[in-house]
């Protein structure tokens, strides 16, 4: 009975890595997808960027880039960049920059170069999907425990659809909805103001000197940062490299419940060393 309940919930965690994968490598999709899309079928003219637009963070302010392009009717437009960066950078006033446009279209534009972070972001939402899928492939054994996790989880995602609003939204009003929220991405790159030149140069100035008065802390903290990860990762390379292996088996689960209410379990395991100790402990995951 204890091992039918430990496979089920095992099995059950492997199916939710699943749906994780699945997650990852959707919304992966979809933003390399973008990416391409705009890379093989938009078109190109060039720019110059004439000016930094300054928009308030909830700690600091951020910097985007506004560049000024001609369409193919010959009207100046300006775009702002969809990539903004928490200091001033006063060489880019000038710079001449690929700017990326769909003619007659309300797709707006976009600065070439300046989106790769999504792009990146995209490719690394996918090998975690990957790898999703190999772990709870790795974990997923056929038999009753598939079949019981599945079908909980069947009955949620059927009780959750059933009465869920999304499920009764029409097509045209999920295109209503895509417009509107494209709109409104583009109207958030207008937000802000932009900066004058001599603005531009007072607030480099400004944040050179925070910059200097806290880069002794800044290197402080990244020296402790690495001190604890060289110190965790040589552990763990030193007890894969140097340590024995053994045959375990999980004899039961210790449950522990936070300060919230939330109850974890921890397997605990038993094998027998080489010298022929009985070793039982309880692990940290």
């Amino acid at each position: 009975m204890f091992d039918l309940a430990f496979d089920t919930m095992s099995s059950f965690q492997a199916l939710m890595l699943f749906m994780g994968a699945l997650f990852c490598l959707g919304l992966g999709s979809l933003l390399v997808g973008d990416f391409v899309h705009w890379r093989q079928k938009a078109r190109r003219t060039k720019g110059k960027i004439v000016s930094i637009r300054e928009k308030q963070g909830s700690n600091s302010n951020f910097y985007y880039p506004v560049a000024e392009y001609q369409n193919e009717q010959g009207e100046t437009c300006r775009v702002t960049s969809d990539v903004g960066r928490g200091d001033l950078n006063e060489a880019q006033i000038g710079k001449k920059v690929t700017v990326l446009y769909f003619p007659g279209t309300d797709k707006g534009a976009r600065i070439l170069g300046h989106g790769i972070v999504f792009a990146i972001l995209g490719f690394i939402l996918l090998g975690m999907g990957g790898f999703l899928i190999y772990w709870a492939a790795s974990m997923l054994e056929a038999g009753w425990p598939v079949l019981i996790a599945a079908m909980i989880i069947g009955v949620t995602l059927w009780g959750q659809l059933k009465h869920s609003a999304v499920s009764k939204i029409k097509w045209k009003q999920l295109k209503d909805a895509r417009k509107e929220l494209m709109s409104g991405l583009k109207d958030s790159r207008n937000e802000g103001r932009e900066l004058s030149l001599d603005e531009i140069k007072q607030k480099k100035t400004d944040l050179a000197q925070q910059q200097a008065k806290w880069s002794w802390l800044i290197l402080v903290i990244e020296l402790v940062f690495f001190g604890v990860g060289y110190y965790i990762g040589y552990g763990v390379w030193y007890l894969e490299t140097y340590g024995l292996s053994a045959g375990g088996k999980v004899v039961g689960m210790e449950s522990s419940t936070d300060s919230e209410g939330s109850t974890t379990y921890s397997p605990i395991v038993e094998y027998d060393t080489a010298d022929g100790h009985h070793v039982r402990f309880t692990s940290s995951l």
